[in-house]
């Protein structure tokens, strides 16, 4: 049995006033049980004078050196991180670049590291601030992590440039704000036509409160304990959403758009349908659109419910400011599609027209050729779907059918491109939220009808037509992002997670419109 060494300077340090510990333990070789030496390690952080009035929590990561976990101290209320590393058959040279490593995070004090725990995302294996089609165009795995992630998703890129600067590469963790959540589901290429058992699980199901954390895979699936039938195939659908570091802000703060063309509240979000295991032999699929604030200068009072946008600056200033926008979108995406979403009267419509004409000239100016031209569809959401009929949102669908077509998917098998996205819809609403997660959820899920017929499954045909792996997906990824530009959860979110809307979702919205009044 392992038995850990007394604490001493070189072996075990820690620093909690900048809310992040890192202890560093000393074990000699054993054959415990691995949960058994784990329980022994967790137990043995906690030994620390320092960390005596803190609880250890849940893994927040593993790496190669050691593991992070969440630790609370229930009398302050104070959260802090605590990095435990292995320091086993080390040689010295390691230990004492550990040792330096330490020593600088005893000198660095960022009291809101944990703010915004459970907003920021980060991967060892995979650069998930890329979208599927440029993953292969990430630099080479010789250079540090955060020299080879998306820049314009590096949120932590300031906090951590006294490790840039002191060459300490490995403690360089970068972190994108966003979202990222899995479902796994089951398909049959030939469903029963009748399968009560199944019903009623999925009635009883219906019944209960959901406990899984939001992106995180239901505790038990409907039939997870049976054995697939020959025609059954296990898929796995994943949500990223990255939230751009440019004009960054919350909601009311940080509106439309800058002078060098980045808008509010950029948003790029991805679904990725794969088979269970990541099975590169077996086909992936990856769906890609993104949001963004009207690209005009524009400001809303916060001291309304529902304040009218105030346009500045000139014509010439706002057509320049959305030509850099469109163009860098061009760039980086291809074909771009406009889905406007806003009021095509009252207090919306002025901006909404300004929009529309600055696109229009775009197009006579500086998209011509035809391949390049920039269609905007203007759909009023509200006027479409008033009376609660949010099942008119089909109809957007209907106009946009043909473009998703034209757009299509990245497509990989065996590591390599068979197909790529030729372009994204870009979606807005005012706050590029509640509108905007119902609409981009119904794109997706037309997106991934489309794969899934490709690969020779029918989802209009399965048993379980409410498909709750999906909806629940969605309706977390759109809490998440209206979380973190606008403080609380989306308005609208019943119609996305359950796809009915009631008097009950109104009162919610009603309760989530006077925070976001209260929060400015």
């Amino acid at each position: 049995m392992p038995t850990p060494l007394p604490p001493s300077s070189a072996e075990r340090q820690y620093h909690v006033n900048g809310r992040a510990a890192v202890v560093a333990t000393r074990e000699r070789g054993s054959s415990t049980p691995r949960k058994e030496r784990q329980g022994q390690r967790e137990s043995s952080a906690l030994q620390d004078p320092g960390l005596k009035d803190y609880r250890l929590g849940e893994c927040l990561g593993k790496g190669a050196f050691g593991s992070v976990y969440k630790a609370f101290n229930w009398g302050t209320g104070e959260a802090v991180a605590v990095k435990q590393i292995k320091l086993a058959d080390l040689p010295k040279s390691e230990l004492r670049m550990i040792e330096s490593e330490i020593d600088l995070l005893k000198n660095l004090h960022h009291d809101n590291i944990v703010k915004y725990l459970g907003s920021f995302f980060f991967s060892y294996d995979v650069d998930i601030t890329r979208h599927w089609a440029t993953r292969a165009q990430s630099p080479s795995d010789g250079l540090p992590l955060y020299r080879r992630v998306k820049p314009t998703f590096f949120w932590n890129r300031n906090t951590s440039q006294p490790f840039i600067d002191s060459g300490n590469d490995a403690l360089v963790l970068p972190l994108m704000q966003g979202f990222v959540g899995q479902r796994e589901f089951i398909m049959d290429k030939s469903p029963p036509q009748h399968d009560e058992d199944a019903k009623n699980a999925l009635e009883m199901s219906n019944m209960s409160a959901p406990t899984s954390p939001p992106g995180s895979p239901p505790a038990e699936a409907i039939r997870g304990s049976l054995d697939l039938r020959a025609s059954e195939k296990k898929f796995l659908i994943t949500v990223i959403s990255r939230r751009s570091i440019k004009r960054a802000g919350l909601r009311y703060l940080r509106r439309g758009v800058d002078e060098d063309g980045h808008v509010a509240n950029a948003v790029e979000t991805e679904q990725i349908l794969s088979n269970s295991s990541w099975d590169k032999s077996s086909k992936i699929y990856s769906f890609l659109q993104i949001r963004g604030s009207i690209p005009l200068f524009f400001t809303q009072s916060p001291y309304s419910l529902k304040p009218a946008p105030v346009i500045q600056h000139s014509t010439e200033a706002n057509f320049e400011a959305s030509k850099k926008h469109f163009e860098r979108l061009h760039r980086e995406y291809g074909m771009l599609q406009v889905v406007n979403l806003v009021e095509k009267h009252n207090v919306e419509a002025t901006i909404g027209n300004e929009y529309q004409n600055a696109v229009a000239k775009l197009n006579e100016t500086v998209f011509s050729d035809h391949t390049s031209q920039v269609p905007f569809e203007w759909f009023d959401f509200h006027a479409a779907c008033r009376g609660m009929k949010f099942e008119n949102v089909s109809l957007l669908l209907d106009a946009m059918r043909t473009k998703l077509d034209e757009l299509g998917s990245t497509v990989e098998k065996d590591g390599e491109l068979f197909l790529r996205q030729r372009g994204v819809l870009r979606t807005n609403c005012m706050d590029c939220l509640d509108r905007t997660n119902v609409c981009q959820s119904s794109f997706a899920k037309y997106m991934l009808e489309s794969q899934l017929k490709a690969e020779g499954y029918d989802l209009s045909m399965q048993v379980d037509q409410q498909s709750a792996w999906f909806n629940t997906l969605w309706a977390d990824n759109g809490d998440s992002v209206s979380k973190q530009y606008a403080s609380t959860a989306a308005m609208k979110g019943d119609y996305t997670r359950y796809k009915t809307r009631n008097y009950r979702g109104m009162l919610n919205d009603l309760g989530f419109s006077l925070t976001r009044f209260y929060n400015g």
